[in-house]
């Protein structure tokens, strides 16, 4: 992906934005993620949002925002560190499953479709829902995908 960054009377300049990503990528230590590269569009700043542990040293990250901006400085590009604070990730516990929304929104549907149609045309309609969810899966698959390009130029064959 490419992103503008000036446009004048000569044309315009775009970089790129994994090329961006990997030289701010190659001036962070380890620790530190590039979460995102963007260019703030009122002044034609790079906005660059990098995501570290929430007890890193405050003086750590200021000199590498310091040292990350003076280096694309001397490229002619103006930037702007933003930094992004993380819990540790054994800290971050997964919601239980009765506290997630498609839990409650899959078991009142269950309920009303039992009640309205019975128990043998909703193991029905689980059944058709479970392969469909299935074919939805392998279609989305390395296989899956060889086999879409195959339908998709068979029938731009027969269209021909």
């Amino acid at each position: 992906m490419y992103l503008k960054w000036v446009s004048g009377n000569g044309g315009s300049i775009f970089f790129s934005k994994p090329g961006l990503r990997d030289f701010v990528e190659s001036r962070i230590y380890e620790g530190v993620i590039c979460r995102d590269i963007d260019i703030m569009d009122d002044n034609n700043h790079l906005l660059v949002s990098l995501v570290t542990a929430e007890d890193s040293f405050y003086l750590d990250k200021l000199r590498l925002s310091e040292n990350l901006v003076k280096d694309l400085n001397s490229m002619g590009i103006q930037a702007m560190v933003s930094w992004i604070h993380k819990e540790e990730e054994g800290e971050l516990e997964e919601p239980s499953f009765l506290e997630k929304p498609l839990f409650w929104g899959v078991v009142g549907t269950s309920l009303s479709a039992v009640l309205a149609m019975g128990i043998v045309s909703t193991l029905t309609c689980l059944m058709v829902g479970g392969a469909f969810y299935g074919l939805a899966v392998f279609m989305g698959s390395d296989s899956g995908k060889n086999i879409k390009e195959s339908i998709y130029s068979l029938i731009k064959e027969i269209l021909d």
